[in-house]
């Protein structure tokens, strides 16, 4: 299968699951019969499906898609100060990813700055890195205060985003120490991941497990897979 047919396949897809949407998010798929289970609010994968909206506007250069990704990301706004740190993935790949491609307009710009403010504000000055929420120590059981590879991705262009948008060179410094922080407290010796971390007071680890894994001393393989997703966003913050 060459690219362009992979793409037009994709595409398909996404313009299957916009007639059955009717403004809720995609959750998942049932494999054998790709029959969608859908959220009202997004949960911690809602910023995925503009995501897809905003990158079919940019392989078609349609304006459906865009208008699309758009409404989806207006509906993402109440989570933007929800106490979690997957509000990475929820505003970067639903709001900044559109405006950073040149389909979303100032007011979802506005959403990924707003929740990249919010994020800002649980920076760990001596961990240097952003721990999970609340929401994430209730319902994931992450350590908080602590580390967890999950809030690596997405939550490093956020905030290079909004580093930029705002012309504020603290929240690039963040998104760089963020991931320098993870990659200290969950990047093992051999390189395979732990999931999460604890450190003192001193930002010293403590301890390291994967919570989803087959054991505590296991590697998730989306763990790893969000620590090198996670670590090529910082090299592009860089820039």
């Amino acid at each position: 299968m060459n690219m362009t047919h992979a793409v037009s396949s994709l595409v398909r897809r996404v313009d299957d699951t916009i007639e059955q949407a009717a403004g809720r998010f995609p959750m998942y798929a049932e494999p054998t019969t790709g029959v969608w289970t859908w959220s009202d609010d997004g949960g911690w994968f809602g910023g995925f499906w503009p995501g897809l909206l905003w990158l079919s506007a940019a392989a078609t250069q349609d304006a459906q898609y865009a208008r699309a990704a758009a409404g989806a990301a207006a509906r993402l706004s109440p989570r933007t100060s929800a106490p979690t740190i997957l509000r990475g993935f929820l505003s970067w790949y639903g709001a900044g990813l559109g405006f950073d491609l040149g389909y979303a307009g100032r007011d979802t710009a506005d959403l990924a700055t707003a929740a990249a403010r919010s994020v800002s504000a649980d920076f760990d000055p001596v961990a240097q890195l952003l721990p999970p929420g609340d929401e994430d120590a209730s319902e994931y059981h992450w350590p908080r205060p602590g580390a967890c590879i999950d809030g690596l991705p997405g939550t490093i262009p956020l905030l290079a985003f909004a580093s930029r948008q705002m012309q504020d060179p603290v929240l690039r410094s963040m998104a760089l120490a963020h991931a320098r922080g993870h990659h200290a407290m969950c990047v093992r010796e051999d390189g395979s991941v732990a999931q999460s971390a604890t450190y003192d007071q001193d930002g010293n680890v403590t301890s390291q497990t994967t919570i989803d894994g087959s054991s505590k001393g296991s590697t998730w393989s989306r763990a790893q897979a969000w620590a090198m997703l996670g670590l090529t966003h910082s090299t592009a913050a860089w820039t």
